[in-house]
């Protein structure tokens, strides 16, 4: 019996880099240098991994994050706040007591052509995902899939579409075969960061009469709030 057991993390091909920004992480972000802004990926709405190594890359330094993009950021995560208040766990490490933030913020970095409106918010569309898991030493036969939205519609589109999404821009280190810590890519066009207000990116891709999903989109030039009802989109500001 074969088992299918990779743990992806971005891939070259893929049209966003995902990541979880705590209360420090965001402050961290607007501290450091313009051209040193890193974000680490997350899976974000998913639990657990599997054993088998791998495949991918899980930090990207941003080297067109500017000063105002970077204070924009901030502003997003207050008003996420006022939306989600901040959640710490208490644990011990080490016989020391340390609070752990349990619902970071939500954010999907995009290139700034990325039309949300257009495509569905979460899929990779990346059509080469095989042989880009292939190159950190996985066994074909062994691949599997790993997707941030639990649904075979968003499986579809990105096969379907892939082809017509362009790949986020970016330039890569040398690949260490299936470790997770390997040197940061390096994106360097202009992005956009959309904050998940609310709702998970599953809620976002099977919108149902019920749900009113929202999110910020953040550039070097402002804050934009929209929300989504019923596979519709309206901005709010």
């Amino acid at each position: 019996m074969h088992s299918f057991a990779n743990n992806n993390l971005f891939l070259p091909g893929d049209a966003f880099f995902p990541t979880a920004m705590t209360k420090e992480e965001v402050i961290a972000f607007v501290a450091s240098r313009s051209t040193e802004r890193t974000i680490n990926y997350a899976a974000i709405d998913k639990q657990g991994g599997a054993f088998c190594g791998w495949a991918g890359f899980d930090r990207a330094r941003i080297v067109t994050a500017d000063d105002e993009f970077a204070e924009n950021l901030q502003k997003a995560h207050d008003r996420y706040r006022e939306l989600q208040p901040r959640m710490l766990r208490e644990t011990k490490v080490s016989g020391k007591i340390e609070l752990i933030e349990t619902n970071s913020m939500r954010v999907l970095f995009y290139p700034e052509e990325f039309d949300f409106k257009e495509h569905d918010l979460g899929v990779t569309y990346n059509e080469n995902w095989i042989e880009q898991v292939e190159e950190f030493g996985h066994d074909r036969k062994h691949i599997q899939f790993n997707s941030l939205v639990d649904s075979s519609e968003a499986v579809a589109h990105c096969w379907r579409d892939g082809p017509l999404i362009p790949a986020m821009p970016a330039k890569f280190p040398e690949i260490k075969t299936a470790q997770k810590e390997q040197a940061p890519i390096s994106i360097e066009c202009t992005v956009k960061a959309i904050v998940l207000a609310n709702g998970t990116l599953d809620d976002f891709f099977d919108s149902d009469g019920e749900k009113y999903l929202r999110i910020f989109v953040v550039s070097s030039t402002g804050i934009e709030e929209w929300m989504n009802h019923q596979w519709e989109w309206k901005r709010l500001n």
